[in-house]
């Protein structure tokens, strides 16, 4: 278990408490499911090249109002990703792999009328990567890690039949993590990642 994992780990309790806390001293509640297909920037490496392409996610959020209009938001959800190997390697192939996500952050709502709602905000997206799953005649890899990032978020919605929302989110986050690969049919490298995921979602939801 790296490092990171560790702090997340005995992390999770505190802010669990935390957001339970505020909760009981809420002023509003929001549901929302956010559907998105996202990009990362293609990593070029003396190892392989990785392409992702295809890449989807799922997160159901809920967000805890005060009066001010602050939102306390904590989401969870799983991230689907499909990318391509080639460059340096000598067997080039397709992969796929699911990686769970968390979500922390801390949203400004401004209503524009009785039916806009703007929110800038920031958050902490926390993944537990998954099994890459490779097309081709090659055994399934590894990556085993837990992460965190740091992003930002820009979202708007639409109110109507009084308490369901609709709306559209973008947001970038910065990521750093590993990816397994093949270099040959027998050997394994590991390819570094520092850059930005941008992430275009559409959201449905209600507030309570």
């Amino acid at each position: 278990m790296t490092m990171t994992s560790k702090i997340i780990r005995h992390s999770l309790p505190m802010l669990m408490i935390l957001f339970s806390v505020v909760a009981l001293q809420a002023q509003g509640l929001g549901l929302t499911a956010n559907f998105s297909k996202f990009n990362i920037d293609r990593i070029q490496s003396e190892v392989a090249d990785i392409d992702y392409a295809g890449s989807t996610s799922l997160v159901l959020n809920a967000r805890i109002f005060t009066k001010k209009n602050w939102a306390w938001r904590i989401g969870a959800g799983v991230d689907n990703l499909s990318y391509t190997v080639g460059g340096g390697v000598s067997t080039d192939y397709q992969a796929r792999r699911k990686d769970l996500k968390a979500v922390i952050g801390l949203e400004k709502h401004f209503m524009l009328g009785n039916w806009i709602d703007l929110y800038p905000g920031v958050y902490v997206p926390i993944t537990v990567t998954g099994e890459d799953v490779i097309d081709a005649n090659l055994n399934n890899l590894r990556n085993g890690d837990t992460r965190a990032g740091m992003g930002v978020v820009l979202g708007a919605n639409i109110g109507f039949l009084k308490i369901l929302r609709v709306g559209v989110e973008f947001d970038a986050t910065f990521d750093n993590f590993r990816n397994t690969v093949y270099e040959s049919v027998e050997t394994t490298s590991v390819v570094p990642f520092k850059g930005l995921k941008r992430n275009t979602s559409i959201t449905l939801g209600v507030r309570l």
